[in-house]
């Protein structure tokens, strides 16, 4: 009775190897477009909030009062 081969032992196509590699570094790329574009977002709206929330200001004689 002959042992089924592992599955890691198995030949491989190339084409499918590159094909899942390509598929990989896309993702990763896609990935960090997302994110980038994310925390763009977030870091915008985070600097029109700042912009728009007045920062009161206070004089010497009022801090030390």
């Amino acid at each position: 009775m002959a042992r089924k081969k592992s599955i890691w032992r198995q030949e491989v196509n190339p084409m499918v190897a590159y094909m899942l590699i390509g598929t990989a570094i896309l993702a990763v790329i896609f990935e960090v477009l997302i994110l980038t574009l994310a925390v763009e977002r977030a870091y915008a709206i985070a600097v029109d909030h700042m912009v728009r929330t007045p920062v009161p200001h206070y004089s010497e004689q009022e801090l030390f009062r």
